[in-house]
């Protein structure tokens, strides 16, 4: 037995019957849930999803999260393996492990313990809390948390985000590369602003969706100077974002520079889609990106991103190798299945023998 349970935020259950029929992509602790027979343990939500002022909406949620967690630690067996897949779930239940002293297992999935504040609270907890193994995106993540105290005499594995390849398939959608508009998805730091300053006189069609601060102030800042550029803010269905994708000769993903693999989901699906993506350095770009192979990597400047784009677009050749590449990279290393083996690898080394929750 591998992992006993498995704490994740608040189910999009309209996301697990889509994916059940095949009309959106799967979800990946719910296939680590289902082959090592793991129990799936809703969280309270984190902050950004309760209402109020922010030092309210951030006690509701630790304050929630941790007696939930106080009660899942109390009701486990001895020896129990539990795998969070958040810090906004994983910190209450290390907390609550540490305190209880109860004999428990625990892996957590990292994404933005590598901020300032982050950094901090973790100090401030010195050994009230308990992680046996973090599991974070990319390489540069790993060697990050090994040298993050208290966190060092932990072991640390890269596991990658991975992307359901069988959902976002090109081949019963797929356009001709350089046929479409410019897409850009997503809204976790994104800079949306740098994007306008470079598509001005590209004379292409832009579809942005995102919903984010950053895009709508980009949006009131460049909205009028930009005929060419479509804004959707509303939530597409899985299907619907397939087909966007499906229809881009490109796909762009302007980052703020930072250590959180931003910008990751978008990326993947997109390559699995068979689409070149432009992505702006950062340090928490994916280890599965690699300029020129399957993607391009280009300095977070105007001016530098346009002229990337122009000649992308002038070579639409160039676009489609870059597209075909992307696809295999996806199929061959970074799937749904590819992250699933690895989480569990990764979890079977500290076992349990108690059973399943």
């Amino acid at each position: 037995m591998t992992a006993h349970c498995i704490v994740v935020g608040p189910e999009n259950q309209r996301h697990v019957t889509l994916a059940a029929e095949g009309l959106a992509p799967r979800i990946a602790y719910r296939e680590i849930a289902r082959q090592c027979d793991a129990r799936i343990y809703e969280a309270f939500p984190s902050s950004s999803g309760l209402c109020g002022p922010k030092p309210v909406r951030l006690f509701g949620s630790l304050a929630a999260n941790t007696l939930a967690a106080f009660k899942l630690v109390h009701e486990l067996p001895t020896d129990s393996l539990i795998y969070t897949t958040s810090e906004t779930w994983g910190l209450p239940v290390s907390i609550a492990i540490a305190m209880s002293r109860r004999d428990l297992k625990h892996v957590m999935y990292v994404h933005r313990v590598f901020s300032r504040k982050w950094r901090g609270v973790l100090h401030a907890l010195g050994t009230v809390f308990r992680v046996d193994g973090w599991l974070c995106n990319t390489q540069y993540q790993k060697q990050y948390l090994q040298g993050l105290r208290p966190l060092e005499h932990a072991p640390v594995a890269a596991v990658s985000q991975g992307v359901d390849t069988h959902f976002y398939d090109p081949s019963p959608t797929q356009r001709d590369a350089g046929e479409g508009y410019i897409l850009s998805v997503g809204m976790e730091m994104r800079d949306y602003s740098l994007l306008c300053q470079a598509i001005v006189g590209l004379g292409k069609k832009v579809v942005v969706r995102a919903s984010s601060a950053w895009m709508q102030e980009a949006r009131n800042r460049y909205g009028a100077a930009l005929p060419n550029i479509t804004w959707i803010r509303e939530r597409l269905e899985f299907v619907q974002l397939r087909e966007l994708y499906a229809g881009a000769a490109l796909v762009v993903v302007p980052l703020h520079d930072t250590l959180q693999a931003a910008g990751i989901t978008t990326i993947h699906e997109a390559m699995a889609m068979g689409r070149c993506v432009v992505v702006t350095q950062t340090r928490g770009l994916p280890d599965s990106l690699r300029h020129g192979y399957n993607g391009i990597v280009t300095s977070p400047d105007a001016t530098t991103l346009q002229e990337t784009l122009r000649q992308l677009l002038r070579t639409p050749e160039t676009l489609a190798a870059l597209g075909r590449a992307a696809r295999q990279t996806m199929t061959a290393q970074f799937s749904v299945e590819h992250h699933t083996q690895a989480v569990l690898a990764f979890l079977a080394r500290f076992g349990g023998s108690g059973q399943p929750a």
